[in-house]
């Protein structure tokens, strides 16, 4: 599967040509303040998958020195984030499969109850 995904900036784009090994929900406090949302559409990909095509420079990346997964790279013309679901130039056939740290949501959040719920994160 190949896809792309690109910032509000025109000049950062990024090819992924792989599966997609995941897709889920994250309402971690880490992940609604990375989305500034009640919570992040995450996608999982192996990272030797992902080519820059344009302003890999301007692509900066901010990780957690104490959690594994917990990075973000975005863009710093325009803090646009790469690999939420919601930066990919066209549709996927790939629909997120649960909700990781569920006990981390925000009472006012929207909640899909017909997926997977994991109280902390899954993988």
């Amino acid at each position: 599967m190949e896809f792309w995904g690109n910032c509000l900036y025109p000049q950062v784009s990024c090819r992924i040509e792989g599966d997609v090994i995941g897709c889920s929900y994250c309402h971690c406090i880490r992940c609604r303040q990375f989305s500034a949302a009640d919570h992040a559409s995450n996608l999982r990909v192996d990272s030797q998958a992902i080519t820059w095509q344009a302003g890999e420079p301007l692509v900066r990346c901010y990780k957690l020195s104490n959690q594994e997964r917990c990075r973000n790279e975005f863009c710093s013309e325009v803090g646009f984030i790469f690999l939420a679901a919601g930066s990919l130039v066209h549709e996927i056939s790939v629909v997120p499969s649960d909700h990781n740290c569920s006990a981390s949501r925000a009472s006012w959040s929207c909640f899909d109850h017909t997926l997977l719920r994991h109280d902390e994160y899954a993988g």
